[in-house]
């Protein structure tokens, strides 16, 4: 996302913006409709505020930390409308097990950690070659917006929210690595509000390391094929990969 107000892309209801309304007055307001529908209109997008007044566009306005915010607003509203990719992935929950879904009453430690593997599977792999976002609280075929009611469910109670989310979610993957603090360089987590519910938005970036998951005492080793986080079946198929992934970053 940037500050352009012509290009489409950059808008999305809530963004604060000044426009150039019907009665030729610049109004500032949050944007409550999107009227245009072409990428581009060299007049500006042409939006509906919450006031109810309208016209085009003339200034986005955002603060440093509203421009990292709406950039995770816009990013995700451009990925929830492709196919996943080699950079992209969604997964529903982060421990939460839907398949079938079960009662709070009967969700164990095993059912947890084995829901997190698959979201520690999916960074792993996009660390492991040239990163990518992984969504979680977004079904990954239908692309239904689920939210985290769920995942909060499962923590301690006062902390059954994003923040507390976030705090679980780093401790559980600095264990699943055991790198530490160490997996922050290349890893974020993040949560935005999408109609009213919570995602969380993980970034990960190509890793100058291996992160090697250790999960019941086993160790395992992916990479990102196509759409999809492919397993190398020992250390010495890993190491031959990687071997060559260091390789071509230095030629």
């Amino acid at each position: 996302m940037s500050d352009d107000h012509c290009y489409l892309q950059n808008f999305f209801k809530g963004l604060t913006v000044k426009i150039n309304s019907k009665n030729n007055e610049i109004v500032e307001g949050k944007v409550a409709k999107i009227i245009t529908t072409i990428n581009y209109d060299p007049y500006g997008i042409f939006v509906i505020l919450e006031t109810g007044e309208e016209g085009n566009t003339i200034e986005i306005i955002q603060t440093d930390n509203e421009k990292k915010y709406n950039k995770l607003i816009s990013n995700f509203n451009y990925d929830l409308n492709q196919d996943e990719t080699a950079a992209v992935e969604f997964k529903e929950t982060w421990a939460y097990p839907v398949n079938p879904e079960m009662k709070l009453s009967e969700i164990t430690k095993s059912d947890k950690k084995q829901i997190r593997f698959y979201v520690a599977k999916t960074i792993a792999a996009f660390a492991n070659s040239d990163g990518g976002t992984l969504y979680v609280g977004i079904q990954d075929r239908t692309k239904n917006i689920m939210g985290l009611s769920r995942d909060f469910k499962l923590l301690d109670e006062g902390k059954q929210d994003s923040d507390g989310l976030g705090i679980n979610m780093k401790s559980v993957l600095e264990d699943f690595f055991q790198r530490g603090s160490q997996i922050w360089e290349c890893v974020s987590v993040e949560f935005i509000k999408i109609n009213e519910k919570d995602v969380c938005v993980i970034g990960v970036k190509k890793s100058k390391f291996a992160f090697v998951l250790k999960f019941k005492g086993d160790l395992y080793f992916y990479v990102r094929t196509n759409d999809s986080s492919s397993p190398k079946p020992d250390l010495n198929s890993f190491l031959d990969y990687w071997t060559r992934h260091i390789l071509d970053d230095s030629l």
